[in-house]
C-alpha cells in the first residue's frame, strides 16, 4: 500500500502539469509558476509558459511576479505583526491613536483590529486617477476624510482602503517606508532575495520580472517591471494594498515560516513568536461575525459549497490564505502543515479578457491536486468532515438577523478517526449556537431502528459498533452533553460498517452520521 501511495503521489504532479499547460494553451495566462510543500516533507516548484503570448523569455522558478494583493499578507500584515510583537502596536486601539487625521466623519472609534479584519466599514476602492487624485498625499488626505460606507464592526467587507490605511499606519509608527521596514524585518531575515517593492520609473522591462497588463487606462503601455495596481502606482510603487514583487521560491519560504511558527529554516532566524502567528491567522469571529477574515488573511471558514475556496476543497477549516488580482495566490494549512503557492499573469494582455477570469477555476484545482499529493489520499479522508461542518455554517448563516430560527442539519457522513461531535460543538460555540445530545433521543432512535447493525466480518469492529450511540465507550468517543441553556438540542445516530477491501487487506473506515436539529440561533450583536 505504501508503494502504491508513493507512486500515486509522484504521478499526481502530472495533473499539475496538465492543468498548467492546459491553462497556457487556453490563454488563461501566458505563464505561471506553482510551488507546493509540506513541512518536513515534499517541496516542489515548477514554472510554465512564457512571459507573453508572443513568446519572449520562458518563465522559471526564479522569475519575479507582481504579487498584487499578496502584498497585504506578505508585507503589510507581517510588518504589523512585528510592531505588535514589539509592543508598538495595539490591535484594539483606535486607528486615530496612531493617525490622528483618521478621526473624521464617523471613523473615530474604528480600531486597528477592524482595519485588518475588513470590518472597518471602508469602501472597497476608489478610481483615484479618474478622481484627479494623482499623488500619495492627495489620496491619503481623501481617505482620511472619507466616511465609512458600511456598518463598522459588523460583517466584513473586503477593502483595499483598509489595507492602504494600515500600510500608512505602519510607516507612521516605524518612521520609514513600508518597503524598507518589510525588507529589514521580513524579507531579509527569511532569505527572500527576490522579493520587494519596485519604485515607479525604476527597472522597467526588467528581464527577471514577468509583465502584466497592457494598460490602456492612463499609462498606455505594457506594464513590465512596474506595479499593476493603479493606486499603488500613484503611491510611487509601494502601498499597503499592493506593489510587492516576488518569486515562487520566495513565496514558499514565506509560507514555511508561517507554518514553522515564525522560524526561518534557511537563515536560522526566529522572526515571530508562535503566539503572534496564531493571533494574526485566527478567524475574527467576535460579535457573531459572518464569513470572518483573520487579521489581513482570508480564511477557509469564509467559503461554502456555493463559493469555492481558492485553496481548494481539501484544506482544513484552519487554512488561511489570500489571492492577488494579477492571478496569484498563497494558501496555508496549519493542520496538515502544507501550502500551495500560485503565481501567474492572468491579467495579460487585458484584465477584462474572459479567458483570464478562469484563474478562479485554476487556483482551487491546483490546490486540490497539491493537497492530495502532499498529504495523501488516506489522510485526507479524515478531513472530509470539513465539507459537512461547512454545511452547518451555511445553515447557521441563513439564520443571521433572526432571533429564533429552526436550523435543520442534514445527515452528515464522515470517514475518519476523530470525534465529529467535539468539532461540531466547537463550531456551534464559535457562532453562538448551543449544542446538546440527550441520551433519551439517541435511545428512542435506537428503539425505532435508526441505529443500524454493522455489516461485515471483523469481530473487533462489530463489537465496537454494537455499542449504543448514547453510551460513552471512551473519552475519545464520548458524545458528551453540553449545557441545556437556550434549549437547543441534537440527536446522533451512528452507522458503522466496513467500507471496502483494497489490495486484499481489510480497510476499516468508520462512517459516522450526525443528524442534529438546532432550535435556537442567536448572534451577539
Amino acid at each position: 500500500m505504501a508503494h502504491v501511495e508513493g507512486e500515486w503521489r509522484r504521478n499526481a504532479w502530472e495533473w499539475v502539469d496538465e492543468v498548467m499547460h492546459g491553462a497556457v494553451a487556453e490563454r488563461v495566462f501566458p505563464g505561471g509558476a506553482v510551488g507546493v510543500g509540506k513541512v518536513g516533507g515534499l517541496r516542489r516548484a515548477q514554472a510554465y509558459g512564457n512571459y507573453t503570448y508572443e513568446g519572449g523569455p520562458s518563465c522559471s522558478t526564479r522569475s519575479v511576479w507582481d504579487a498584487a494583493s499578496l502584498t497585504k499578507v506578505m508585507a503589510t500584515v507581517p510588518a504589523a505583526m512585528k510592531l505588535w510583537e514589539d509592543g508598538l502596536l495595539d490591535l484594539d486601539a483606535t486607528v486615530a491613536t496612531y493617525l490622528v487625521e483618521f478621526a473624521q466623519n464617523g471613523k473615530e472609534g474604528i480600531t486597528v483590529r477592524q482595519l485588518l479584519s475588513h470590518t472597518a466599514g471602508l469602501r472597497a476602492w476608489y478610481p483615484f486617477y479618474h478622481m484627479n487624485l494623482r499623488t500619495k498625499q492627495d489620496i491619503l488626505k481623501f481617505v482620511m476624510a472619507d466616511a465609512p460606507a458600511h456598518p463598522v464592526g459588523r460583517d466584513p467587507v473586503y477593502s483595499d482602503l483598509s489595507m492602504l490605511v494600515m500600510g500608512h499606519l505602519v510607516e507612521r509608527i516605524a518612521g520609514k517606508s513600508l518597503g524598507e521596514f518589510a525588507k529589514e524585518h521580513v524579507f531579509h531575515p527569511i532569505g527572500m532575495t527576490s522579493t520587494g517593492f519596485r519604485c515607479v520609473g525604476e527597472g522597467n522591462e526588467d528581464p527577471d520580472v514577468v509583465p502584466t497588463e497592457v494598460d490602456n487606462t492612463f499609462r498606455n503601455r505594457l506594464l513590465w517591471g512596474e506595479v499593476h495596481d493603479p493606486t499603488a502606482y500613484l503611491f510611487g510603487g509601494c502601498a499597503g494594498n499592493a506593489g510587492l514583487f516576488t518569486s515562487v521560491l520566495d513565496t514558499m519560504k514565506f509560507a514555511e515560516v508561517m507554518l514553522r511558527e515564525g522560524y526561518a529554516e534557511e537563515t536560522g532566524r526566529q522572526l515571530f513568536q508562535p503566539k503572534t502567528i496564531r493571533t494574526f491567522t485566527e478567524p475574527q469571529t467576535a460579535r457573531g461575525t459572518l464569513y470572518p477574515f483573520a487579521l489581513g488573511w482570508d480564511t477557509k471558514l469564509r467559503f461554502s459549497a456555493l463559493r469555492r475556496c481558492p485553496g481548494g476543497t481539501r484544506m482544513s477549516l484552519s487554512a488561511y490564505g489570500h489571492t492577488g488580482f494579477t492571478g496569484t495566490s498563497i494558501w496555508i494549512d496549519p493542520k496538515h502543515m502544507a501550502y500551495v503557492c500560485v503565481l501567474t499573469n492572468s491579467v495579460h494582455p487585458s484584465a477584462e479578457a474572459p479567458t483570464g477570469a478562469r484563474i478562479c477555476d485554476i487556483r482551487p484545482a491546483l490546490g486540490d491536486i497539491a493537497m492530495m499529493m502532499l498529504v495523501g489520499r488516506e489522510n485526507l479522508m479524515k478531513t472530509e468532515r470539513q465539507k459537512h461542518r461547512q454545511k452547518l455554517l451555511d445553515e447557521a448563516r441563513l439564520g443571521a438577523g433572526r432571533e429564533a430560527t429552526s436550523i435543520s442539519w442534514l445527515e452528515v457522513e464522515e470517514s475518519g478517526e476523530e470525534d465529529i461531535t467535539t468539532q461540531t460543538e466547537e463550531l456551534c460555540s464559535m457562532y453562538g449556537l448551543t449544542f446538546r445530545l440527550p441520551s433519551d433521543e439517541a435511545s428512542s432512535q435506537e428503539e425505532s431502528g435508526l441505529l443500524d447493525e454493522p455489516q461485515g466480518e471483523d469481530e473487533n469492529l462489530s463489537a465496537e459498533a454494537s455499542t449504543p450511540a448514547h453510551v460513552a465507550r471512551s473519552p475519545e468517543e464520548s458524545w458528551g452533553q453540553s449545557s441545556t441553556e437556550g434549549g437547543a438540542f441534537g440527536t446522533t445516530t451512528i452507522n458503522t460498517r466496513l467500507k471496502e477491501k483494497r489490495g486484499g487487506q481489510l480497510s476499516k473506515l468508520r462512517d459516522v452520521s450526525l443528524l442534529a436539529f438546532i432550535a435556537v440561533w442567536s448572534l451577539v450583536t
